[in-house]
């Protein structure tokens, strides 16, 4: 049962796909063909946005195009291509929790801080200064490093590792009130920063 299930999942190359007898280019368009719908499925158990797992595929499939030359056998094409697979899905996968946090961040510094309505809208800002979402991710970066460095730590710990108040509290060797007291007041003192910035 298990050598059928093992078969069905790393499908073996028909006889035609040897490099002795095709250039490398068609070689490789069969490996794409035999293997394209395993590492797609691959990259989704780590990766839910379809586009994310066809770009982390195409990417993949051109990396080991490029090392093709490399692989000695040792193990099998489909172990190494998957190993590929995995690191640009891991690697995007980072970037994109990265993106969500900043955003959330952003979004969450605002929220009932800015404006006498006590709900402003980041992207509404924006719109009045005039300047794009990216800037404004770039000027908070910035102004982060310029807090006190207890309270950038706290923040970064928080909001960039999201880590919670205990873990951070480990990690600074204080209390769990210390935590919340310096991320409050990192908060303050960037939401001024942000004010006093001259866009």
């Amino acid at each position: 049962m298990k050598k059928s299930e093992n078969k069905s999942l790393h499908p073996v190359l028909p006889d035609h796909c040897s490099v002795k007898s095709q250039s490398e280019q068609e070689y490789f368009a069969a490996l794409y063909k035999t293997y394209y719908s395993y590492v797609y499925r691959m990259a989704g158990t780590i990766l839910d946005d379809p586009h994310d797992c066809e770009e982390v595929v195409q990417d993949s499939f051109f990396r080991a195009y490029k090392s093709l030359k490399k692989f000695r056998g040792k193990s099998s094409f489909i172990t190494w291509l998957c190993r590929i697979v995995i690191n640009q899905a891991k690697n995007r996968y980072g970037i994109r929790k990265r993106e969500e946090q900043w955003q959330e961040f952003c979004e969450f510094l605002h929220s009932g801080e800015l404006g006498n309505s006590g709900s402003a809208n980041i992207y509404d800002l924006l719109n009045i200064i005039d300047v794009t979402y990216d800037e404004y991710v770039e000027v908070l970066r910035y102004n982060i490093t310029l807090l006190p460095e207890k309270l950038q730590k706290a923040i970064q710990l928080r909001y960039i590792e999201n880590m919670n108040y205990e873990d951070i509290a480990r990690e600074l060797k204080c209390a769990t009130g210390t935590v919340k007291s310096r991320i409050s007041r990192g908060r303050k003192q960037l939401i001024t920063l942000m004010r006093e910035f001259d866009w």
